[in-house]
C-alpha cells in the first residue's frame, strides 16, 4: 500500500512537472510570438504597474495635444480677425480725418460714406464670427450670435457680460489657457436712434450716421478721430494677450513632444520582448517540456528546432 502511494505521489508530481512546463513554453511561445514580454498582468505585477502607469501618462498626452489643437485653432481664428478690424479702423480713422475736410465735394463725400457703411458691415461680420461651430466673441454663451442688428439699426452685444467672459481649456495637468478675448469693450455697441455707442462698432455707427447728416456733421467726425485710435489699440491689445496664450501652447507641445518619446521608450523596455533571450529561453523550455513528457508518458514531442 506504501508504494502504491508513493507511485501516485511521484505519478502527481511528474504531471505536475509536465503542466508547469507546458504553461511557461506556451508562455515563451506567446511572448515571442507577440513580441510583448507582459500580455496579462499575471505575467509580471510589478512591471504591469509601470506598464499601466506609462499607458496613462501617455494617453493624458493624447487628449491635451488634442486640447491644444483645439485651443491653437481658435487662437489664431480670433488674432487674425482682429488683425483685420485693425486695419478697418485705421482705415476708418482715415477716412475721418477725410471727411473732416469741410471742402470735400459731394461727390467725395459719397464715396466716403460708402466706403464707412462697407466698413460698418464688415466689423459687424467680424463680431460673428464663428469657429468650429461657436461664437468665439460671444464669451462663455458661443451659441448665442453676438451681435444683433434690428430694423432700426441698433446693434446689440449678446453675449457673456464683461467679468465672465473667459473661456479657458485645461493643457496639462497644472495649466490652464484663456482661449478668448473680452469682445465688448472692442466691438461696444451702437443706439441708432440716439447715434450713440462706443467700440468699434459705435464709432463706425455714428460716423455713417454724422456722413448722412446735411451738411455732413464735420464738427462731430472730428472728435472720431481719437476714438478709432483708441479702439485699434483696443484690438491691438486684445491681440498680444493672445500671442502670450499662444506661446503657452508652443512650449507646452514641446515639453509634450519630448515627454512622448521618453514615455514611450520607457514603455518598450519594460514590453518588448529581447528576441535572442526569448528564442534561447524557448529552446531550454523546450527541452524540459520535452522531459517532463518522457517521464510522464515516454512518449517523445517533436523538437522546435526540427521547425527553425
Amino acid at each position: 500500500m506504501l508504494t502504491r502511494v508513493t507511485n501516485i505521489g511521484q505519478n502527481n508530481n511528474t504531471i505536475n512537472r509536465l503542466t508547469l512546463s507546458q504553461n511557461k513554453f506556451l508562455e515563451l511561445q506567446n511572448q515571442l510570438m507577440s513580441g510583448e514580454s507582459v500580455s496579462k498582468p499575471s505575467d509580471d505585477a510589478l512591471n504591469t504597474g509601470k506598464i499601466l502607469s506609462l499607458s496613462r501618462q501617455l494617453n493624458d498626452i493624447v487628449t491635451y495635444r488634442r486640447n491644444i489643437s483645439s485651443a491653437k485653432g481658435e487662437i489664431e481664428t480670433t488674432e487674425g480677425v482682429l488683425s483685420e478690424l485693425t486695419d478697418k479702423l485705421l482705415r476708418g480713422k482715415d477716412l475721418a480725418i477725410l471727411a473732416s475736410n469741410e471742402i470735400n465735394s459731394e461727390e467725395s463725400l459719397i464715396a466716403i460714406k460708402n466706403e464707412a457703411s462697407e466698413i460698418l458691415e464688415t466689423v459687424k461680420n467680424f463680431a460673428n464670427t464663428k469657429y468650429n461651430g461657436n461664437y468665439i466673441f460671444s464669451g462663455q454663451n458661443t451659441q448665442t450670435l453676438t451681435y444683433s442688428t434690428d430694423d432700426d439699426g441698433n446693434i446689440t452685444y449678446q453675449g457673456t457680460n464683461t467679468g465672465d467672459y473667459k473661456r479657458e481649456v485645461k493643457i496639462s495637468d497644472t495649466i490652464e489657457v484663456t482661449v478668448n478675448v473680452d469682445s465688448e469693450p472692442i466691438f461696444g455697441s451702437y443706439d441708432a436712434n440716439a447715434n450713440s455707442g462706443d467700440g468699434a462698432l459705435g464709432t463706425l455707427g455714428k460716423f455713417v450716421a454724422f456722413l448722412e447728416e446735411d451738411p455732413p456733421n464735420t464738427e462731430e467726425i472730428r472728435k472720431l478721430i481719437d476714438q478709432f485710435e483708441t479702439y485699434s489699440n483696443e484690438s491691438t491689445k486684445a491681440r498680444t494677450f493672445l500671442g502670450t496664450q499662444a506661446q503657452m501652447l508652443d512650449v507646452q507641445t514641446s515639453s509634450f513632444e519630448t515627454n512622448e518619446v521618453t514615455l514611450s521608450e520607457q514603455k518598450s523596455n519594460l514590453t518588448e520582448v529581447d528576441l535572442v533571450s526569448a528564442i534561447s529561453n524557448l529552446i531550454s523550455q523546450q527541452y524540459a517540456l520535452q522531459a517532463s513528457m518522457q517521464a510522464a508518458s515516454s512518449i517523445q514531442m517533436p523538437s522546435l528546432l526540427n521547425y527553425m
